[in-house]
This record gives structure tokens, C-alpha cells and sequence, in this order.
């Protein structure tokens, strides 16, 4: 699944590590597809993707040989909340998009 910027609402690194003079980072995004849409106003309902889009968890690992090496994708992994959460976690999340959507 393709991450758009704009569509992410949530990041945070997970876990950094540091071993000699490589590095790892551990990098969690939070993202619901058409939100940067929602945002701009493009759309007659804009919480309507909360209702018809499932909220993406995305974990990715990035690594390089030392600070001055470009950072590399080493793992990529991706779920749909509602295969990662309980209904309820799921139902807390859309509200608080729904209410970040609509209140902006």
C-alpha cells in the first residue's frame, strides 16, 4: 500500500539502536488513505473516509552503516487496523480523526 504524506496522522519511532557506528530505527506511521483530501476540503463529507477507509499501521526499519551513510529500508511492514485492533480501539481512532477532520 502506497503512503501519501498527507494521509499520515500519526508517527513515532518505536525503537533506535546504535551498535558500533551503525544505526537501526524503528519507525511506526499511523495513515488513513484520502485524509490529506479531507483535510483540503476536497471532498462534500469529509468524514465520510473514516466510514469507507480502514486505518493503515505501517512499521518500517531503517538502517545505515554510519551517520554519514544514507539511511536504508530494510523491513517494511504494513496491517489494517481492524486486523491489528480490537473494535474498540478501532472506534476510538475514527472518532478522533472524525472530530480532527471536521473541527479543522
Amino acid at each position: 500500500v502506497i503512503v501519501r504524506e498527507e494521509d499520515v496522522f500519526h508517527s513515532q519511532v518505536s525503537f533506535s539502536s546504535k551498535a558500533n557506528d551503525e544505526n537501526d530505527i524503528y519507525l511506526m506511521i499511523f495513515s488513513l488513505p484520502m485524509l490529506g483530501k479531507a483535510r483540503s476540503k476536497k471532498l462534500k463529507d469529509p468524514s465520510s473516509i473514516v466510514k469507507s477507509s480502514d486505518i493503515i499501521l505501517g512499521y518500517y526499519r531503517l538502517r545505515r552503516k554510519s551517520s554519514s551513510d544514507p539511511w536504508i529500508i530494510t523491513q517494511v511492514t504494513q496491517i489494517s487496523g481492524d486486523k491489528a485492533w480490537k473494535r474498540i480501539d478501532q472506534y476510538s481512532w475514527e472518532w478522533i480523526l472524525k472530530t480532527t477532520i471536521t473541527d479543522e
